[in-house]
């Protein structure tokens, strides 16, 4: 259990072996099916052959993203990914700019600041991840470039690890408005590798 965990989330999983798993070419093209899809919690239940019930998936998935590293959650707005993530043992900065000021924040401890000046003075947040959640990326009828807040803290960032969350469907609201996440950083961040 990841250190400072508030609970345990699972026992564990019975069923996993990594030596079958390895050889089941049925189970890997159903996970395949599934990635293909971008559903990567039905992909771990079926590869750990969890319960739809069991809560370990989001456990597992954070720690392993995170390996041990803090997490910079930009633009964290009400602060509920880092509340969550903090009840899972793991350290979130929350860093928002307060644009809004009709929010019920989840933490008292939000850093007002803009993202990139903060990841300026946390050494480019090389030792962590950079946590994207719904982002905001300007433009539009609010004026200034498309794109600009989530293409700034990608170019500033010095990591290795982006987690983006949220749905992606070209709206131009948590989106870029003529192409999703997946396709800027295909297009515009080539070097960065996709793992759904």
């Amino acid at each position: 259990m990841t250190p400072g965990a508030k609970k345990k989330y699972c026992a564990g999983s019975e069923g996993f072996d990594p030596s079958t798993v390895a050889g089941d070419a049925t189970l890997q093209s159903q996970i395949d099916e599934l990635l293909k899809e971008d559903d990567l919690l039905s992909a771990s239940r079926a590869l750990f052959k969890l319960p739809n019930d069991d809560d370990y998936v989001y456990h597992a998935t954070a720690s392993i993203i995170s390996e041990g590293r803090d997490i910079a959650d930009m633009g964290s707005g009400n602060g509920y990914w880092s509340y969550m993530l903090r009840a899972y043992g793991l350290k979130s900065h929350a860093v928002d700019n307060l644009q809004s000021a009709w929010r019920v924040s989840w933490v008292d401890d939000t850093v007002i600041s803009d993202g990139v000046k903060w990841l300026e003075h946390h050494g480019r947040g090389e030792q962590m991840v950079l946590l994207l959640v719904y982002p905001v990326v300007g433009g539009g009828s609010r004026g200034g470039s498309q794109g600009v807040f989530t293409k700034d803290l990608v170019d500033t960032y010095g990591g290795d690890t982006i987690a983006v969350v949220g749905t992606q469907n070209k709206n131009g609201y948590t989106g870029f408005k003529d192409l999703t996440m997946a396709e800027y950083m295909e297009k515009e961040q080539p070097s960065w590798t996709k793992i759904p």
